[in-house]
Formats: structure tokens, C-alpha cells, sequence
């Protein structure tokens, strides 16, 4: 008599398809864990003292225990990214004005530690007209309107900058600008501007 494989088919397809559940089962139940693991919580902690000296804390409060005072957790929040706007000019000869406008430094994507003045420098070819401005604009505001191709920004706070360069001519008309340059400030805890 032969040997009906069926049936032993048959049981392994089912211990597969139940091993595969499981584990699915499980990586569901380990998803699930995360997403709740990471919601934010706030409870009150309580410290107490026993008689031994030996110290205490606990989620729940009892008659001898004081509730801890925690400091605020340092965080911070991104500035929004700027928004790239086409710059329209009346007329093309403008934009010949100034062949090159080039943003020297800061260089995208760089770091200052501990620093709150930033230096500025630009490049911009054929030199300035006496009657044209440049125009630094950080965070999308305009920082400051003048003459010099290198300037230092003040007071500067951590976090991610946006520094873009227009010049202009004296009726405020665009005539080139750099694209918009992303540095970052960092400063240690307990530093802060003067």
C-alpha cells in the first residue's frame, strides 16, 4: 500500500500558513506596542525618605512623600522651510546687470557651534553700484539693506537658518539674487544670546 501524501501536503500547507499568522500576529502586536510606547505621557513622581534614609520614588502618593519638580524638557521647534518663488524681472538685460551674485559663506548645510555671530560674505561681480543695494534676508526677513559684501549677523539664535542675497537698484527693482543658502546653530544648554 502506498503512502497517501495528500494529507501530509495538506498539514504542512495549514503549519505554514498558521506560522505565518503567528508571526504577523506578532509583528502587529510589536507595532502596536511602539505606537503606544511613544505617545506622550505626563504623570506626577513622588520622593520619600524611609526611616533607613534610603530614598524612594513611586507614580503614587503616600503621606510622608513630596512630588518632584521637574524641569521643562529642552526642545525644539523647526522654523518652516521658506518657499522657492520665481523672481520675475521686466527686463532681461536687468539680470545682466550683475552676472554673478554668490553667497561665500555660510555654505549650505553648515554648522555653527556656540556661536551667535554669523559672518556673511558675498561675491558679486562686476562690483557694486554705488546706487545699488544688497539686501541679506534671513529666516524670509529682511535683515539688513547696504553696500557691504561682508557683514556679520547678530544675536543669532540655534536652530536652522535661511539666508538668501538680492541686490537691487535704487527703486528697490530685483536685479539677481542667490538661491536660498540652510545653515544650522547650535549652542550648548545654558548658552543663550547677549
Amino acid at each position: 500500500m502506498g503512502r497517501d501524501y495528500g494529507d501530509e501536503i495538506m498539514n504542512l500547507k495549514y503549519r505554514k500558513i498558521k506560522n505565518l499568522a503567528c508571526i504577523h500576529g506578532v509583528y502587529l502586536s510589536f507595532q502596536l506596542l511602539s505606537i503606544f510606547t511613544s505617545l506622550p505621557c505626563q504623570a506626577e513622581i513622588y520622593m520619600q525618605t524611609s526611616s533607613s534614609g534610603m530614598i524612594q520614588f513611586s507614580d503614587q502618593p503616600t503621606a510622608p512623600a513630596s512630588p518632584i519638580i521637574l524641569r521643562k524638557i529642552n526642545s525644539y521647534s523647526p522654523s518652516p522651510t521658506p518657499t522657492l518663488t520665481t523672481v520675475l524681472v521686466d527686463n532681461k538685460s536687468d539680470l545682466k546687470t550683475y552676472e554673478k551674485v554668490i553667497l561665500q559663506t555660510p555654505k549650505e548645510g553648515q554648522t555653527f557651534q556656540n556661536q551667535q555671530q554669523i559672518p556673511v560674505s558675498i561675491d558679486i561681480n562686476p562690483a557694486l553700484n554705488p546706487k545699488d543695494k544688497i539686501e541679506i534676508w534671513l529666516d524670509e526677513n529682511l535683515y539688513q539693506r547696504g553696500n557691504e559684501a561682508q557683514i556679520t549677523l547678530q544675536n543669532v539664535e540655534r536652530g536652522e537658518h535661511h539666508l538668501q542675497i538680492k541686490v537691487t537698484n535704487a527703486e528697490g527693482k530685483l536685479l539677481n539674487a542667490t538661491n536660498i543658502v540652510t545653515f544650522f546653530v547650535h549652542q550648548t544648554i545654558g548658552e543663550s544670546p547677549s
